[in-house]
């Protein structure tokens, strides 16, 4: 994967990042969903709820793999995350600038890789 792929200047916001795989963006409306502030570890197949506070344009890896980044906050904390979803970009960009509540699912969270 290419999350440490990335340019000099988008440093993490924490030492944990989510990395989302085969994932859907919805609405938030699963009491299953973590919040952000609850996140320590790592884990793999959670689903996230937050709000998308920063995202990136479409980037193109070392290994050419498209990918897009952001931020993806509740009231306490914040998570860069990481997308290889192309599929779902559009509707990542949309709730982006309706700062709406959403679920992430298929989530790793992962720590993550100095930068360089």
């Amino acid at each position: 994967m290419a999350e440490s792929q990335y340019e000099q200047g988008d440093e993490p916001t924490s030492s944990t990042k989510v990395t989302v795989s085969s994932s859907q963006a919805t609405r938030a409306s699963t009491d299953l969903a973590k919040p952000i502030s609850s996140i320590t570890d790592t884990a793999e197949s959670t689903i996230i709820q937050g709000v998308v506070t920063k995202m990136s344009p479409m980037k193109l890896s070392k290994t050419k793999r498209k990918y897009y980044f952001g931020t993806v906050s509740d009231e306490s904390s914040s998570k860069r995350f990481v997308l290889f979803n192309t599929a779902i970009f559009d509707k990542m960009k949309t709730f982006h600038e309706s700062s709406e509540t959403i679920e992430l699912q298929n989530c790793s969270v992962q720590r993550s890789s100095p930068g360089p």
